[in-house]
């Protein structure tokens, strides 16, 4: 019978390493759960003599969890690409052997804002002796939980220049994403915008004629001009409040019973669960920690209390994939890609897998809407300047009616 060499994890969430014989990885994986151990990865071994623990030594799990807490939420002071780049440059300053503090000093010098000032902090904490991530947990406005959890993992683990580098990935995917929604959205968006303009320039104008013809083309603008105003007050609330980081419950379930868009939203959310799971996990922090963190993620109230509603279960020792299923979040086809993954010891990679789905169905969805939603404003728009034209005749000619009646 093979011996196959497996690194899991425990309910404390320490990482163990250590060699099982079995019929297969498969059986191998089902062997340790059965121990109530949670696999990390399984690997055959070419001889018994050749097993070393040491050679599968991984990062330790992170002993405290963040002082945050699971579920509140912050504002991005910081912009998505400039955060990217930050931590590119400072997971390739680590990499390269440079010292944290020199490394802290080189990024401070090619960064501005918020960037620099925490990046001089933190290189005045190195050389006392101070961790990275008690120095960015100190500003909650630029590094979320995920990141400060991620950079402690890597810290007691012995591998922060990965853990810099897996949050560059994960920001710079968030940030590519972003991007192609915003492009998908830009025509029917511009389209609007001419639109509301046409409307309000019109109005002005007719106010301006007077004259009984132009009665008709005001009262139906009477109607129109505080409707579009207060969707673009609401659409400007909507935006400030997200700045602020000030996130309702109500306008979060709003979002997600939005028809056709609703269901985009959604699969992005549970994306960026899936992808912080797969970070948290990877960098060996302990599972209850790394559900409650990868939730807040998702930047959705209401799916991050149904996420966390698996704790209970998770701490149970219910394999994931049940506690997961329990709670109805994450799609069927996500559910029995975990499942595999739980079997084969690749929990991580599926996550990534599951999550790389979820992206691209939603963005294909998004792209679909973009495209039917495109021509149903632009003959919207159509309408609107149909009426508005025969509204602005209407007055001019009402008008000249006027002057030429005169005496």
């Amino acid at each position: 019978m093979p011996t196959y060499q497996y690194k899991a994890k425990d309910a404390g969430g320490h990482t163990v390493v250590g060699h099982l014989d079995a019929d297969n990885e498969r059986a191998t994986a089902e062997a340790l759960r059965d121990q109530g151990l949670w696999p990390l990865s399984i690997r055959r071994a070419a001889r018994a003599s050749a097993i070393s623990p040491d050679a599968m030594a991984a990062p330790a799990s992170v002993a405290s969890a963040p002082s945050r807490t699971p579920g509140t939420w912050h504002a991005p002071v910081v912009p998505l690409k400039q955060l990217a780049v930050y931590f590119r440059q400072l997971s390739a300053a680590v990499h390269s052997g440079m010292p944290l503090a020199r490394s802290l000093e080189v990024v401070r010098q090619q960064s501005r804002g918020t960037l620099a000032r925490v990046s001089a902090e933190a290189a005045e904490a190195a050389h006392q002796g101070q961790k990275l991530s008690t120095v960015l947990e100190h500003h909650p406005r630029a590094f979320s939980a995920l990141i400060v959890a991620t950079v402690r993992a890597g810290e007691v683990g012995g591998t922060l220049d990965t853990a810099l580098g897996r949050i560059a990935d994960t920001l710079e995917r968030q940030y590519a994403l972003h991007q192609q929604i915003r492009r998908d959205t830009f025509f029917p968006k511009l389209t609007l915008g001419f639109g509301v303009f046409i409307v309000l320039v019109t109005q002005l104008i007719l106010r301006t004629i007077g004259g009984p013809g132009a009665a008709v083309g005001q009262g139906f603008g009477s109607h129109l001009v505080p409707a579009v105003g207060c969707l673009i007050l609401f659409y400007l609330g909507i935006t400030a409040l997200g700045r602020l980081g000030i996130r309702s419950r109500g306008l979060d379930q709003l979002k997600l019973s939005l028809p056709l868009l609703g269901r985009a939203l959604k699969q992005l959310a549970v994306a960026r669960f899936a992808r912080a799971f797969a970070g948290l996990y990877r960098a060996g922090v302990a599972l209850p920690e790394t559900l409650a963190v990868a939730a807040t993620a998702a930047a959705n109230q209401v799916i991050a209390e149904r996420l966390q509603a698996a704790l209970p279960a998770l701490q149970r020792g219910e394999r994931l994939s049940v506690a997961l299923a329990r709670v109805r979040v994450l799609p069927e086809m996500a559910l029995q890609m975990l499942s595999t993954g739980e079997e084969t010891g690749n929990v991580d990679d599926m996550l990534d897998k599951v999550a790389d789905y979820l992206e691209a169905e939603a963005e294909t969805a998004i792209k679909a809407l973009a495209s039917a939603v495109g021509p149903v404003v632009l003959i919207g728009v159509a309408v609107l300047v149909f009426f508005e034209a025969l509204s602005f005749y209407g007055g001019l000619l009402g008008r000249f009616s006027d002057l030429t009646s005169e005496p």
